[in-house]
């Protein structure tokens, strides 16, 4: 998203630019704030990322994908080691760089460009599949409506994706994807994370079948 702009020093001013670039175009925008959320992690918890290496969800991650995230091989770790002095320059950089991009989204949100909903899933400790409720509370934090951000993860994404008239929402003649949950996500977000099944081409999966399939790998 920082196309055209000094990402190192990224502006205010660079937001109205880029979104007169792409409002009423075709383009759509993958905003991807569970990456760069990660990469400040990682830089706050140099070396041990201690809090990020010990979630429950690093069991489902490929072993050798993980391996390359422990600090010992992890590029965001690996690249600080004799340079730690300039750890707190870095830091806030990046801080000043994500507020901007979460600025950046509520623009072109609010110029109607379509988002997306996606997360750079394998990009250090970005956790495939977990990491969709994630992006989805970030567009929430970044300034998007619980409907918005949940149209950026359904409804939109099949659009840009091109298959707006097959899934994203629920119609007749459409594929049968879709969650149950207990509770409204436009009400809280967090309901995402209780699912009572989904259903996947027509096939209903309950949320104990789905913790058996995961504890299964």
């Amino acid at each position: 998203m920082q196309e055209g702009t000094d990402q190192q020093n990224p502006k205010a001013a660079d937001i109205a630019i880029i979104v007169r670039q792409l409002a009423g175009t075709s383009g759509c925008v993958t905003p991807t704030l569970v990456a760069f959320q990660n990469v400040i992690r990682m830089t706050e918890e140099y070396p041990s990322l201690a809090s990020l290496t010990r979630r429950p969800e690093m069991r489902y991650v490929d072993p050798a994908l993980r391996a390359s995230w422990r600090p010992a091989s992890n590029e965001y770790v690996t690249r600080w080691r004799g340079h730690e002095a300039e750890l707190p320059g870095a830091l806030a950089k990046f801080r000043r760089q994500y507020t901007w991009m979460q600025a950046l989204t509520k623009a072109l949100a609010e110029a109607g460009v379509p988002l997306v909903a996606g997360t750079d899933a394998s990009v250090a400790m970005v956790i495939p599949g977990f990491s969709l409720p994630e992006e989805i509370r970030l567009l929430h934090a970044a300034g998007l409506s619980p409907a918005q951000s949940l149209v950026a993860a359904t409804r939109d994404a099949a659009v840009c994706l091109g298959g707006g008239s097959d899934f994203g929402t629920i119609g007749v003649g459409k594929r049968a994807d879709m969650i149950l949950l207990a509770s409204n996500p436009l009400n809280d977000l967090s309901a995402l994370a209780a699912p009572i099944g989904v259903m996947v081409r027509g096939r209903w999966l309950t949320a104990a079948q789905l913790t058996q399939q995961l504890h299964s790998r």
